[in-house]
């Protein structure tokens, strides 16, 4: 059954283990940018939400080669049997994020999705409908210099411009478990919070927000203290918000910048190297290899 276990530490700040099963593999140059990719997400989540991430990141990662018995891990803790991974741990447990094998493109998508709540566990707790909107958000998105480009699926415009972004305060206030909401709302549900989530990402004014939201929250454990946040530190308020969200479910734009306020170099700037044929390396491999 076991075809494979790999294990590598990075000199930096990522361990991750694969485990791969029914013949399901993943290469070394797909791995390495899987491991970039969770550390470009977690220096923007340590900037933009405050989440304090420990010396080292530690996830396991398990990959399936046989879709029957990966359906049956999803129903086995709760999941549709369509999902395309989960996630499941937090700070003191140990942390896991489990796959379908698929072509890279989808397993990025679902990489990024359920990385994403690895490291918003960090900073539980985290409201729902920003959790979820976070991962829709990273999951779209690519990296430019130190910009995150999200872009909009012609499903999520759809969506938004048939139901709208929804109601700020409803969304808020509501904050159910997204695996807890009606079949026929949820996935609705996801695209709405990618809107809100976007829409406070991709402004300066949204970011503080967003950072106040995630700060204030994890303080109070309460939706109340998140309304609250966004009322005190968005422009004219949660009424500004909500016109805010509105517009952009009217007229999905094709890519949301996500811009870097970074000064300096980032971290993985020291550990990772753009070679003059496209491959993305450690540093101290170097590109002659």
């Amino acid at each position: 059954m076991l075809l494979a276990a790999l294990s590598w530490c990075l000199a930096g700040p990522i361990s991750i283990d694969v485990e791969t099963l029914d013949g399901a593999t993943l290469d070394r140059g797909t791995r390495i940018r899987l491991e970039y990719m969770l550390w470009q997400v977690s220096e923007l989540y340590s900037h933009r939400l405050g989440i304090d991430y420990p010396r080292t990141l530690r996830l396991k990662m398990t990959l399936h080669g046989d879709p029957e018995r990966f359906r049956k891990a999803a129903e086995a803790v709760g999941l549709q049997p369509w999902v395309g991974g989960w996630f499941r741990g937090g700070r003191d447990k140990t942390n896991e994020a489990v796959f379908r094998a698929v072509a890279e493109p989808e397993l990025v998508r679902a990489w990024l999705h359920e990385t994403s709540h690895f490291l918003v566990s960090y900073g539980r707790p985290a409201p729902n409908w920003l959790n979820e909107g976070l991962a829709v958000a990273i999951e779209t998105s690519r990296a430019e210099g130190r910009d995150l480009i999200v872009s909009t699926s012609p499903r999520n415009r759809a969506v938004l411009v048939r139901e709208g972004g929804g109601s700020v305060e409803t969304m808020v206030l509501g904050d159910a478990p997204f695996k807890d909401l009606p079949g026929e709302t949820v996935s609705t549900r996801y695209i709405q919070a990618w809107a809100l989530t976007t829409v406070l990402m991709s402004t300066q004014n949204g970011a503080e927000a967003l950072k106040a939201v995630a700060v204030d929250y994890r303080r109070t454990r309460d939706p109340e203290s998140a309304l609250a946040a966004i009322e005190r530190t968005y422009l004219w308020g949660v009424a500004a918000l909500q016109r805010d969200l509105d517009a952009f479910a009217k007229s999905p734009p094709a890519t949301i910048v996500i811009a870097s306020t970074l000064k300096g170099p980032l971290s993985s700037d020291a550990v990772w190297t753009n070679c003059p044929d496209g491959r993305l390396v450690r540093t101290d491999v170097g590109c002659g290899l």
